[in-house]
This record gives structure tokens, sequence and C-alpha cells, in this order.
């Protein structure tokens, strides 16, 4: 109860950061419209996906399988044994012998597919030269992470997530979930395109951002109190 009492005024304490972040990594993605033909391939393959997945329908199973993919991964990654899975269209299950935050929350923050693409793609690049289909690799970066980030907002708008609790309470979970996913977005279009992200900047307008609404915050919370001491002395 303690730490999870803990985890909930951490939240509390990033939260103009989750905001900060998210506000950064929109401003970054919506930068490649701006440079339009270098940004095309990922913006399509993103596109894509959102257009299929609203208009065909959502891709329950293979949803399902990468969420408790990431699950067995992340428990197995963290020491824990996986001792059976279950996935079905509309859900499955991962039973382990024990579990953390990090086992809890890596579905919902790690793109599995993404990172497999990228894996697969730095591994062969080892020994081929890919670069002529370096825009196909970006199309399924593009496409991989629209489903990751709209399953995943869909998945938590409206299904009750008992991993959220369990993870040290929904407010530090949807925290966590929101700052990581923008890590990863942010990281991909860096990765991408150099030009368009610039960390150093991000990371010192979240800083300043944050020290300046808690500052505000205390400033606010010290008027008030001396508000109140001279209405309790009249």
């Amino acid at each position: 109860m303690f730490l999870r009492l803990i985890k909930f005024f951490a939240a509390v304490l990033l939260f103009p950061a989750v905001c900060l972040v998210a506000a950064g990594t929109l401003k970054a993605f919506f930068a490649l419209f701006a440079r339009f033909e270098e940004g095309f391939p990922f913006l399509l393959g993103a596109g894509i996906y959102v257009l299929a997945h609203f208009g065909v329908g959502r891709p329950g199973r293979f949803y399902v399988l990468t969420h408790e993919m990431t699950h067995a991964a992340a428990a197995w990654s963290s020491g824990f044994k996986v001792k059976r899975m279950k996935v079905g269209k509309n859900g499955g299950a991962v039973v382990l012998d024990g579990s953390n935050a990090f086992v809890a929350l890596a579905p919902y923050c790690l793109p599995l597919y993404a990172a497999l693409l990228v894996i697969g793609y730095a591994a062969g690049s080892l020994f081929y030269d890919l670069k002529p289909w370096n825009d196909f690799f970006t199309f399924g970066l593009g496409l991989f992470m629209a489903f990751h980030i709209v399953n995943t907002a869909e998945t938590l708008i409206s299904e009750k997530q008992s991993d959220l609790p369990a993870a040290g309470g929904v407010v530090f979970s949807l925290a966590v979930i929101i700052l990581a996913n923008c890590a990863v977005v942010l990281t991909a279009l860096k990765f991408l395109y150099p030009e368009t992200v610039n960390v150093r900047h991000e990371l010192y307008a979240v800083w300043n951002g944050s020290s300046v609404f808690w500052q505000k915050v205390l400033d606010w919370t010290v008027q008030l109190y001396a508000y109140l001491q001279d209405k309790l002395k009249t």
C-alpha cells in the first residue's frame, strides 16, 4: 500500500512532464507533413494501418498474440518462468510464476512487431546492402508503430485492464505508458529523420516547463496559505 502511494505521488509529480512529452511527440510527428516527401513512407504505413483498423476491423487475435508474447518476453527477461499462454480472438492470458510493474506494463509500452522489424533489418544489414529497401522498412515501421499505438489506446479506453492496478495503480501506470510510448515514437523519428527531432531541445522544454509549472503551484499554495491565515486572524 505504501509503495502504491509513492507511485501515485510520483505520477502526480510527472503530470506536467507527461503533458509536455506528449505535446513534443505530436509536434515531431506532424513535422513530417512539412517534410512530406521525406516522411511519406512512414506516414503512408501509419495511415494505411489506421484506415484498415477503423475501416476493416481490429486484428483481434494478432494484437492479443503480441500482447501476451510481450508479457512473456518481459517476464522471461526479469527471471520469471512462463508456465503457459493462451491466445484467442477476444482475449488471452499468460500464466507466470511471478511478476512486477515492468512485466505488467510491457505490452502497453513496447511495440513488439516494430522492435522485431528493427532487429531483423539491423541483422540483415550486417550481411546485405539493404539501402534500396529503406523505404519499405520505414513503411513497415510506420505501420507497426500505428498498430501498437492504436490498439493500445483502444484497449485502455474500451476494456478494464487488471495489469494497471497490478503495476502500482491506474494513474501511475498511465503516466508510464504515455511516457514510454512517446519515448519510443521520438526515438524512431530521431533515427529515421534526425533533423526532425531535437532531443536536447525536447528534454530542456520538458525540464523547464515542469519546473515552471511546479513553481507556479508552489507560489499559489503560499499565496493561498497567506490568504487563509489573514482570514483566520480577522
